[in-house]
């Protein structure tokens, strides 16, 4: 006879991470409701190469939007690691130029945009409004002081809660920070929708207009995003540093051992929001996930125009559709090439497609022929839907 088939439950009762690993209480896999939380994905920028933070804008790794409102600047990038044991790459973040003495309304900080619609389980602004944990691991250049994560929802309503974190004593080490994220029980709920339902962010400097949030305690106060205890201004020296990497935000009260994702699960994640496909010589190293030669097939619809079809991978919204130069396609045409002469090159763009529509090329084609597109030498597409 065969053996038997032994099968052990995991229950609310056996698990030491209940509710997250229980039957009853929430996923074995899919709980990290953080995209790209181990830092595997960079397309924007090629491995290890820094950019210049602009305000309110994406600027480095996948799905970390930074601000930067000081009398310095600040840089980021993806940073491979040796250093820590089941993670490769972290977010690095180090000033360029400094300000020593912030004012009242100046500010550095960074966050996650979170897409409504995956944080319905988690019934914010209702009776039923569960616990979240924050977890990850942060390295700097400081021994000890203090820094603040912030929460924030802004559907129907605005609510912050500010949640102080000591740092690392020994300056250059890492450490898991874990940090419970409180019930939100009133003021108002998250949209159903793919606007932005939750900003997770980690401030980095903060004048005193935004030190009036109080530790883990949910407010409508709009600047409450640091508290009044947070004594490390990262923009005071050229030397200063920080990284983070293994970002999780769970349902429930404990922190899980971090979800590792394959490279191609969070490809897939960030592409919802932003894709950029890129065509370079040998000579540079491609930006993550980046690579692409083909775009679409079409035909001269007029010996000045080729009309065609690109696919990308389906979008969070209609995406806005860019170039990085007027010669960035280039076409088949009758045994030989053309190559585009305009940086107005798609329309009737939609969630998972675009049509290729470019009407002005160093040498015409011919009405009728059929055509292959490409991208030209060096040349990149830029699909962006990010959450804003």
């Amino acid at each position: 006879m065969p053996s038997e088939l032994r099968v052990d439950k995991v229950s609310s009762t056996t698990s030491p991470y209940e509710p997250v690993f229980s039957t009853t209480g929430g996923a074995l896999s899919h709980r990290n409701m953080i995209i790209n939380g181990a830092i595997q994905i960079c397309q924007r920028v090629q491995s290890d190469g820094l950019a210049q933070i602009s305000n309110a804008t994406y600027s480095s790794v996948d799905r970390y939007k930074f601000w930067e409102n000081t009398d310095g600047t600040y840089q980021a990038k993806q940073k491979p690691i040796t250093d820590l044991a089941g993670f490769a790459t972290s977010l690095y973040l180090s000033p360029n130029a400094t300000d020593t003495s912030l004012a009242a309304s100046q500010y550095a900080f960074f966050a996650q945009l979170i897409e409504a619609q995956n944080l319905q389980h988690i019934a914010l602004g209702t009776a039923n409004a569960k616990t979240m944990t924050l977890s990850f691991y942060i390295k700097s250049s400081f021994a000890g002081g203090k820094m603040t994560v912030y929460v924030a929802k802004y559907d129907n309503g605005t609510r912050i809660v500010p949640i102080e974190f000591d740092l690392p004593s020994s300056a250059g080490s890492w450490e898991r920070i874990t940090l419970t994220v409180p019930a939100l029980t009133s003021g108002g709920v998250i949209n159903n929708d793919n606007g932005v339902g939750l900003e997770v962010g980690w401030y980095l400097a903060a004048g005193s207009t935004y030190k009036v949030g109080t530790s883990g305690t949910w407010s409508s106060n709009a600047n409450g995003y640091s508290t009044a205890n947070h004594n490390v201004n990262f923009m005071s020296s050229t030397s200063n540093y920080i990284e983070v990497t293994g970002v999780q935000l769970e349902l429930g009260s404990v922190a899980t051992p971090y979800e590792h994702r394959t490279f191609d699960d969070e490809l897939r994640n960030c592409q919802r929001y932003y894709q950029k496909m890129s065509r370079v010589n040998t000579a540079i190293t491609v930006p993550q996930g980046t690579y692409t030669y083909a775009i679409g097939d079409g035909c001269w619809f007029q010996a000045s125009q080729v009309l065609g079809f690109m696919p990308y991978i389906r979008k969070r919204a209609i995406p806005s559709i860019s170039v990085s130069s007027a010669d960035a396609i280039y076409a088949y045409r009758g045994g030989a090439a053309s190559t585009s002469n305009t940086t107005t090159c798609f329309d009737i763009p939609g969630l998972n497609s675009a049509r290729i529509n470019v009407s002005t090329w160093n040498n015409n084609g011919t009405q009728g022929e059929g055509s292959h597109i490409l991208i030209n030498d060096d040349e990149e597409i830029f699909i962006d839907a990010e959450l804003n």
